[in-house]
């Protein structure tokens, strides 16, 4: 992430301003956003899908042991032999005989064993690593940024239920912290924004 430079950081600090002392809107941390965060910024990044897609092809892969491979071979073959025929007339008599054949071959071949294993499977099991691993790091970025954001929230006055951490000094400073944060998280997430704090029905 680009470090934002002393003018940027003014700016942000005229705007964090008014906000000083209040409690920033926005849910507080929890294990559901942290969820709803990383469900958004792997489909952002367009890891979920690839891993569907890696799933598609390794089924795949299976499934084609059902599929027979087709070989079809055509040939001609041509035929012509002289041959002595002798007649009372003409005992030196000869005659040629000749003919053309023609030949087609089909052939259905079931490979069965790759019901148990295919050699692609190896390719796509590398790939899918990769794409796990990525997504792996890609949620720990997430819950980082998440974690900034809380301790932000809290230095601001407003701390998740359970939290008894008194605020602290400097303020414009967490509020300049949070907007980073919430910012590096729209950028991770696509553009997505964490809701207000759901509040449980009233008990009838």
């Amino acid at each position: 992430m680009a470090r934002l430079g002393p003018v940027a950081l003014s700016v942000l600090v005229v705007l964090v301003a008014p906000r000083v002392g209040a409690c920033p809107p926005g849910p507080p941390l929890s294990p559901r956003l942290a969820r709803d965060a990383a469900d958004r910024a792997l489909a952002a990044s367009g890891l979920a899908a690839d891993l569907t897609r890696l799933e598609g092809l390794r089924v795949r892969a299976r499934t084609a042991a059902l599929v027979p491979q087709l070989a079809l071979r055509a040939s001609r073959s041509v035929d012509q032999s002289l041959r002595l025929t002798p007649t009372l007339e003409d005992p030196d008599r000869y005659s040629l005989a000749g003919g053309a054949g023609y030949t087609v071959d089909a052939r259905l071949t079931f490979q069965l064993e790759r019901l148990v294993f295919d050699a692609d499977e190896l390719a796509v099991h590398r790939l899918r690593q990769d794409r796990l691993e990525a997504a792996r790091k890609l949620v720990e970025r997430v819950v980082a940024v998440l974690e900034r954001r809380e301790r932000a929230r809290v230095r601001l006055g407003c701390a998740a239920p359970g939290v008894s951490e008194p605020p602290a000094e400097g303020q414009a400073g967490a509020g300049v912290e949070l907007i980073v944060a919430e910012t590096e998280l729209s950028v991770l997430t696509g553009g997505w924004t964490p809701g207000p704090p759901r509040t449980p029905p009233a008990p009838r």
